[in-house]
């Protein structure tokens, strides 16, 4: 990806990409004829690397060959110094005896190596000689080699800059300085990806060579000083380059300007724009080649370091300083400006500094003190972080940098403080301590409120024309950055790549190696596609809950949860769903946060609507403020929908019916779509302007998101895992259709049919219909022709949209002789197949507990809330397909707990029997592995529970009585879990219903 702090890094990359002409091969062999018109012997170019001096010499050779000419070429890359001389002195001697009685020969030499005088003297007598012979010679030299020059006789010196791109005055070449292989490199990414900052490998690798080419060996150490004092600069003054390399005068720089354009130096405006390393993450890519070359000149590098620290670019002084992190030098350094560097995300740097201090020294100590706070306040524990602040507090004398140094770990700590629910107290600003960096904090602490609060539009408006967001130059302009991509999102507005991004907020928090930061960014991510979008899954919700709880974040977990909450409503795991709520709702009233406890409340009962619970009308909220009470008015028409009434109108007091709050669009989703019949109680008393609003707004949000709206794809919840084929069906849980990774959207299949066929196929054994079995499953209701009809429209639109692989051929299969449409199973991944072949392998490993358990749970997982239900089938195939899988559920769900239970995990027995009870609520054989396991467990309400309404079940379809069996499994389970009680008893109170049963 590439991303500059302060320009638009994409935009940038099409203008150089638009404006930038390279030399065509025409115009350059007309340069070509113009030298060779002048019956100029030996020709030469001379230029440093990437300006296109070997495709020049490529242009001639197919120029000379194409009119008769003979061509001799020959490359001395990878030519030692010692046989240099005897290697070219052969050559040469072909030469001539070829040229004999040829009337014209070329002869192209390139890559040729700095060597010694002798070596060189060699060289030009062996090119007077082929001159003489009446060939043409072309050599390709780098400014090193310049001795050769001296010795050849009066060659014709080629101007370099004929193969550079031509740049139009005024536009600026920031990501290639005109040079040739770069810009080759960003119209290759161009023509690889839609968008160029999704590629980006090429450029990178050629800057990457660049790099190393820049400061290559060959060249004099102080010309490797000078240009790597550039190229850690990235671009500025050139005062400060010959500041940092004494020896550096107007002669070297210009000598530097002519040969290198790489370094983009400009004597005139006494300036240098290094292509591409301006840019911060372009520059890291570069760190293994930028760190050997500063092993031998690390005076060079603290040099630079200084001057990166007058200037503020803290972060760009960190990688410098991580080049050489084994110096003392830069320790001592990093040390100095430790919080700085913390601010900037390089909290491992100073971590090391902070193992490394000298404890003989006390200032040393007192600052790698407070240096340990501010690296406490992003990563470490609340308590560390408290005991660090008592112990910072207590410090006796302080001067000038180390109060600039805890003014920026206190600010950091009230940006915990927020996510930890506590009160911060009003935070007076100070004209002499408060930097840039401070500045973006107070602008995170005041839209973190505003996001806490529910007042997404005012963080919006508060952010939208704040550039600390797009700068990208630490962490708090990386927290500044997640914040506006909230608020963009809850508002439904379609987020804007920008020279920040989301992506460089994750690059950001990652290399400062705080698991905490990394955690909230990848949570709200996942988040705000759940609560914006119709994803069904939170990836990995435990660990970051887990991880945050550790460090007392309350308000994201409370967030987490309510989406995690969101996501398994969806599935339809309402008991996990509830708990997870309830839990966001409990850490929402610890951490005071009222919105989220509303939101939290909202959810429970969306829930519970969704259960078939009705819910009571009085609805009772801790907190006030326009975004609570809009939330309030949303739970009471949740519960008049819950009780089916939807002739009275709603009370509103905070939301009107004339308009629709951006702002609860996120409930709007969660209410519409996700609340079973409730959801369409909703849609009947909800503002008609309300639903068509939320729709189209939400439905762009999907679009976007479902084409990949940003670099993290790869943490997406349906992304394409390794080896997958290219489209993925899934029909267990819930319905949706994935190419290579994107979800397609609900509308992307057309009209209710067009989905139906693909569920239909996708679900039926062998994935292949017959047309009239089609017809009949889902246009049961219509005549053959009128449904041969609708078919025929239907599968031209499917294979259209379901098309894969670089030559996008539809997995949609017809066959016009059988009469049959089935799916391209080479090309097409079912979820059903998967569950079957887990199923499957469970049920045949009987004697492999550890396998058998392993299987069946991968199988539950996979079979989640059961088969999606979407097509009223008159032929009655999908309901026979569903009741199967059922079947096959239950029995592979028994087997598991049998072998769970042999091998001592008695929850997991209980959770699996469970399972199959769910399926089946009469089989014997998952009652027996049920009520065994609760006993273990010594859960007697529970095997009570699970008894009577076996019971209850089985009288009420069978008129019997559980079995012998049963009941004896039963008193079993009872006396295991220490109850005094039997099933008899259970029986009799269950009949006269007068005896208690504790």
């Amino acid at each position: 990806m590439l991303v500059h702090p302060t320009i638009d890094c994409e935009e940038d990359a099409y203008s150089e990409l638009r404006t930038r002409t390279l030399p065509t091969r025409n115009e350059l062999m007309g340069a070509w004829s113009n030298v060779v018109s002048s019956r100029e012997k030996v020709i030469v170019v001379c230029g440093d690397a990437g300006v296109g001096k070997t495709f020049f010499l490529d242009c001639i050779a197919a120029h000379e060959r194409s009119i008769g000419a003979g061509i001799k070429t020959i490359s001395l890359k990878k030519c030692g110094e010692n046989e240099l001389g005897q290697r070219f002195v052969r050559f040469s001697r072909e030469t001539v005896q070829q040229s004999e009685g040829s009337p014209r020969i070329t002869v192209c030499v390139d890559d040729v190596p700095a060597a010694d005088e002798r070596s060189y003297s060699r060289i030009g007598r062996a090119i007077k000689k082929m001159s003489n012979a009446g060939c043409t010679v072309v050599i390709a030299l780098r400014p090193e080699c310049e001795g050769l020059l001296d010795v050849l006789e009066n060659p014709f010196i080629m101007d370099m800059h004929r193969l550079l791109a031509k740049v139009y005055p005024g536009q600026d070449a920031g990501l290639t300085n005109g040079i040739p292989k770069l810009i080759a490199a960003l119209r290759s990414d161009y023509e690889v990806g839609d968008r160029i900052e999704h590629g980006g490998h090429t450029y990178r690798m050629a800057i990457r060579e660049m790099v190393s080419d820049a400061v290559r060996d060959s060249l004099p150490n102080e010309d490797i000083e000078l240009r790597l004092s550039l190229l850690l600069l990235g671009r500025g003054s050139l005062d400060d380059s010959v500041r940092i390399c004494q020896h550096a005068d107007e002669e070297s720089l210009s000598l530097l300007e002519r040969e290198a354009p790489f370094f983009g130096v400009s004597v005139a405006d006494s300036s240098f724009h290094v292509a591409g390393l301006s840019d911060l993450e372009i520059f890291h890519e570069c760190r293994q080649e930028i760190a050997e070359a500063c092993a031998s000149a690390e005076h060079i590098a603290l040099n630079v370091a200084e001057t990166l620290g007058r200037r503020g670019e803290y972060r760009r002084m960190g990688f410098v300083l991580d080049a050489i992190r084994d110096s003392a030098l830069a320790i001592s350094f990093a040390s100095r400006h430790g919080v700085d560097l913390v601010c900037a995300g390089h909290t491992s740097l100073v971590s090391r500094s902070v193992r490394l201090s000298d404890p003989n020294d006390d200032a040393a100590q007192q600052r790698a003190l407070i240096n340990s706070l501010a690296v406490a306040e992003i990563s470490a524990k609340r308590d560390e972080a408290v005991s660090l602040r008592e112990s910072c507090g207590a410090l006796a004398k302080t001067d000038a940098c180390e109060k600039s140094a805890l003014r920026h770990a206190a600010m950091l700590g009230a940006c915990r403080e927020l996510m930890a629910g506590h009160r911060i107290a009003r935070i007076r600003r100070n004209p002499n301590l408060d930097d840039d960096q401070i500045e973006l904090m107070y602008d995170h602490l005041h839209a973190a409120k505003y996001i806490v609060d529910g007042k997404f539009l005012a963080g919006f408006d508060a952010l939208l024309d704040n550039p600390g967001r797009k700068r990208m130059d630490g962490i708090p302009s990386a927290m500044l950055a997640d914040d506006f991509y909230i608020c963009e999102m809850m508002l439904g507005e379609v987020p804007v790549q920008n020279g920040g991004g989301a992506g460089s907020s994750l690059e950001v928090f990652t290399e400062c190696g705080s698991g905490r930061l990394a955690s909230i960014h990848l949570g709200m991510r996942s988040a705000l596609r759940i609560l914006m979008g119709r994803v069904t899954n939170f990836p990995e919700v435990e660990k970051i809950v887990t991880r945050l709880g550790s460090t007392d974040d309350l308000v994201p977990q409370a967030a987490f949860l309510i989406a995690a909450a969101v996501a398994d409503l969806r599935m339809r795991a309402y008991a996990s769903a509830s708990v997870r709520a309830k839990r966001a709702a409990s850490l929402a009233r610890d951490a005071s946060a009222d919105y989220l406890l509303a939101a939290a409340s909202l959810v429970s009962d969306a829930i519970e609507a969704a259960a078939g619970t009705e819910l009571e009308c009085k609805v009772r909220s801790r907190g006030s403020g326009p975004a609570i009470g809009a939330l309030n008015d949303l739970r009471r028409m949740l519960a008049q929908a819950s009780r089916g009434d939807t002739s009275s109108p709603v009370r509103f007091d905070v939301l009107q019916r004339s308009t629709c709050s951006r702002e609860i669009l996120w409930a709007l989703n969660l209410l519409l779509n996700d609340c079973g019949q409730a959801s369409r109680n909703i849609r009947s008393i909800m503002p008609a302007n309300w639903v068509r609003y939320s729709s189209s707004l939400l439905g762009a949000l999907n679009e976007r998101q479902d084409q990949g709206d940003g670099p993290e794809r790869s943490y997406s919840e349906s992304g394409k895992e390794k080896g997958d084929k290219p489209l993925r069906i899934r029909t267990l849980g819930t319905f949706s259709v994935a190419i290579d990774g994107r979800e397609l959207p609900v509308s992307a299949l057309g009209a209710r049919r067009g989905r139906n066929l693909v569920y239909a196929l996708a679900l039926t054994r062998g994935h292949s219909l017959a047309k009239r079995e089609a017809i009949n499953m889902i246009w049961g209701d219509c005549d053959y022709s009128t449904g041969n009809q609708k078919l025929y429209e239907t599968v031209c639109l499917a294979r259209k949209i379901l098309r894969v692989g670089d030559d996008r051929e539809s997995v949609i299969l017809t066959g016009r002789s059988s009469g049959r449409i089935a799916l391209d199973m080479t090309k097409v991944t079912i979820d059903v197949d998967e569950f079957e072949a887990r199923a499957n392998d469970a049920l045949s490993s009987e004697g492999m507990d550890r396998s058998v358990v392993a299987l069946a749970s991968e199988a539950r997982d996979i079979y989640s809330g059961g088969v999606a239900e979407m097509i009223d089938d008159p032929s009655g195939m999908i309901e026979g397909r569903i009741e199967a899988l059922t079947t096959l559920h239950a029995d592979v769900m028994v087997a598991g707990a049998k072998a769970a239970l042999r091998e001592g995990k008695t929850y997991l027995s209980s959770q699996l029997s469970g399972e199959a009870l769910k399926d089946d609520s009469l089989r014997e054989d998952a009652l027996l592995q049920y009520v065994t396991a609760l006993g273990v467990l010594g859960r007697t309400a529970e095997i009570v529970t699970a008894y009577r309404r076996y019971k209850d079940a089985l009288v009420h379809k069978y008129h019997a009585m559980p079995s012998e069996t049963v009941r004896k499994s039963v008193d079993e389970a009872l006396e295991h879990s220490g109850s005094s009680l039997t099933a008899g008893r259970i029986d009799g109170v269950a009949e006269d219903g007068d005896e208690e049963v504790s």
